[in-house]
């Protein structure tokens, strides 16, 4: 079992072995969404300048703020969990970038939903995704039941309780 932080660093180490990330000049985050905790890396030049581990897990977050899991997300539960990741990432002092790279299972499980939805396969679909797509997930979320939510292509049955604060995280 790792701290956070060895998790966190770990984590750095694992990213920048792939030289499209190392040989970048520019700054970027790197964002590892667990169930428990969000990993968050800042990386410059090649190089881990810092990285932390916050208490904003997809299974902690629906937790503290989904009434229902099996029901809609509703507007105040992703407004209340976005305001607390939100000041938690301020209190942290770690700088975002705008360039984000994403690991952990709902970034996965994201992409598989768009490449569904395109008719694609995982490896087929660009890994890029964007604020667009997220907004468009997040309002999917909170108008489908239960029902509805277990039938879409991409989304594994074990995770759709949990996707929706994920998506919002």
């Amino acid at each position: 079992i790792l701290s956070g932080a060895d998790e966190a660093r770990l984590i750095g180490r694992g990213i920048l072995e792939d030289p499209t990330i190392n040989d970048r000049e520019d700054e970027l985050c790197v964002a590892d969404l667990g169930g428990g905790s969000l990993g968050l890396l800042r990386v410059c030049q090649g190089k881990v300048e810092t990285a932390t581990s916050l208490q904003l897990g997809t299974v902690r977050l629906t937790e503290c703020y989904v009434k229902d899991p099996q029901a809609p997300l509703s507007i105040e539960a992703a407004s209340a969990i976005r305001a607390h990741v939100q000041k938690t990432i301020a209190e942290s002092g770690i700088r975002l970038s705008p360039n984000l790279i994403g690991t952990g299972g709902v970034f996965t499980v994201w992409r598989s939903m768009d490449a569904q939805e395109k008719g694609l396969t995982l490896p087929e679909i660009a890994p890029e995704l964007n604020r667009s797509q997220l907004q468009r997930w997040i309002k999917l979320m909170s108008e489908v039941s239960w029902e509805e939510r277990l039938s879409i292509p991409g989304l594994p049955k074990s995770r759709a309780d949990i996707i929706p604060a994920g998506l919002v995280i």
